[in-house]
């Protein structure tokens, strides 16, 4: 623990003395709220799993609303499939440090309902950290602690568990021009899915603008492999995900 302190203290010092040089010409400064008209999503999206787990059974349909206020951001979802129905919300809070970066602290609610055998629901506090280097290149980390609540609707006594877990994602972000945005997300959750610490999620996919800024269509590729820790580590599911996009 002491080592990884040190070289986080160094990664810091390192970060801070950079700042000038990464910020350039760019305002020194913090800007804590910009009052302006919140850009609004809405995402439809409908999953096809090449690979099942226990919970990925069927094809998946979800809508995912967003707001984007640029220091303020926040979001609704719900997923449908035969056989589980999850609703998540997500708000953030994170101000802009010299034109250059976003960091600041939010918060998930996440509820899954499996048939009528159990549902879960997790509650997250997380700090999040957004850098744009260039016109290019989008670099977002966020970082926490997650409490689960499992509760087998069947069982009559006993029937309730607790875990609490740590929430580690990576989002990387690449746009060759105005049309396209190119993204790589890995992780230990994504925004329907909260399993155990060690599982590993990765994400590649890409969107499309139809219509500048109006309409766009993406397509991606998740892999969700169980256990990241033991060598053997087994691809527990595999889906393809199609969706649209409509920003208001």
């Amino acid at each position: 623990q002491m080592v990884l302190k040190k070289i986080l203290f160094s990664l810091l010092v390192l970060f801070a003395a950079a700042l000038p040089v990464l910020a350039g010409d760019r305002a020194m400064g913090v800007n804590f709220f910009t009052p302006k008209r919140p850009e609004i999503s809405v995402k439809q999206n409908v999953q096809f799993n090449i690979l099942q787990d226990s919970k990925e059974r069927s094809i998946g349909f979800s809508t995912i609303a967003d707001f984007d206020m640029k220091e303020l951001n926040g979001s609704l979802g719900l997923k449908l499939s035969s056989n589980i129905v999850e609703f998540t919300t997500e708000i953030v809070y994170e101000p802009t440090f010299f034109n250059l970066f976003n960091l600041g602290v939010g918060g998930i609610y996440h509820i899954y309902q499996f048939m009528e055998m159990f549902t879960e629901q997790d509650v997250l506090l997380c700090g999040y950290f957004k850098i744009n280097l260039n016109s290019l290149f989008e670099v977002s980390f966020r970082a926490g602690c997650f409490q689960k609540r499992s509760e087998l609707l069947k069982v009559k006594k006993n029937n309730i568990f607790y875990d609490n877990k740590i929430n580690i994602i990576t989002l990387l972000n690449f746009y060759p021009n105005d049309l396209w945005k190119l993204y790589f997300e890995f992780g230990t959750s994504n925004y329907f899915n909260y399993p155990l610490f060690f599982t590993g999620i990765f994400t590649f996919g890409g969107e499309f603008d139809l219509v500048k800024n109006k309409y766009s269509l993406g397509i991606d590729l998740t892999a969700k492999f169980y256990d990241m820790v033991v060598n053997n580590q087994d691809l527990s599911q595999l889906n393809v995900r199609i969706f649209g996009r409509y920003k208001i």
